[in-house]
């Protein structure tokens, strides 16, 4: 990842964006665009056309286009089971016992 710049103004559109530093240098007569739709590593990751990235402030999540429905039937019932884990702390259930249940901390 390169810098950005225009911090403010990025942020005031609500325009996610995760960057190693910020710049006052623009782009202009520098960008040349050699290849668009190709994978892309960054680190000793490989991210590929179709595939879904998230990210919060907590960290950025990949998860590759060919398990990407699976992932989500399987997201979808975290709501559920972090209200189960929650019932079983707000009854006094030690950590370990909580783990033991299938929970998670």
């Amino acid at each position: 990842m390169n810098g950005i710049r225009d911090t403010d103004a990025i942020l005031k559109q609500n325009f996610a964006i995760f960057h190693k530093y910020r710049t006052n240098t623009g782009m202009l007569g520098r960008f040349r665009m050699y290849h668009y739709q190709k994978p892309v590593m960054i680190g000793e990751i490989v991210i590929k056309p179709g595939d879904w990235i998230f990210g919060d402030i907590d960290g950025v999540l990949l998860v590759p286009q060919q398990i990407a429905y699976d992932v989500l039937i399987e997201a979808e019932k975290n709501p559920a089971k972090e209200t189960e884990i929650k019932k079983w702390v707000e009854e006094g259930i030690r950590p370990t016992e909580v783990v033991a249940r299938g929970g998670y901390f």
